[in-house]
C-alpha cells in the first residue's frame, strides 16, 4: 500500500467496525436479559450487588461500542473525501 490511502481497505474496515459493534451489542443486550430472567427467580444482596456492578459495565460497554461506531463515521467520511479527490 505504501504512502497511498486504500479506499477498499478502509471499507473493509469500516464494515468489520460495524459488525463488531453490533455483536457487542447484541450480545450485551442478550447478557442483560439473561441476567434479569435469572433475577425474577433467584433476587438477593449478592444479585444487587452483582447487579450494579453489571450496570456499570454496561455503561462501559455502550461507550465503547459508540467510540466504535464514531472512529466507522471517521473512517468513511475520510474515505469519501479520498474518493472525491481520486
Amino acid at each position: 500500500m505504501g504512502n497511498r490511502f486504500d479506499l477498499e481497505a478502509a471499507q473493509r474496515l469500516s464494515e468489520t467496525l460495524l459488525k463488531t459493534a453490533d455483536i457487542m451489542q447484541t450480545e450485551t443486550i442478550r447478557v442483560q436479559d439473561n441476567f434479569k430472567a435469572l433475577g425474577e427467580t433467584f433476587r438477593d444482596k449478592a444479585y444487587e450487588e452483582f447487579q450494579n456492578e453489571l450496570n456499570s459495565a454496561d455503561k462501559s460497554i455502550s461507550n465503547i461500542i459508540n467510540d466504535i461506531r464514531e472512529l466507522n463515521q471517521s473512517i468513511l467520511d475520510y474515505k469519501n473525501q479520498m474518493s472525491e479527490l481520486l
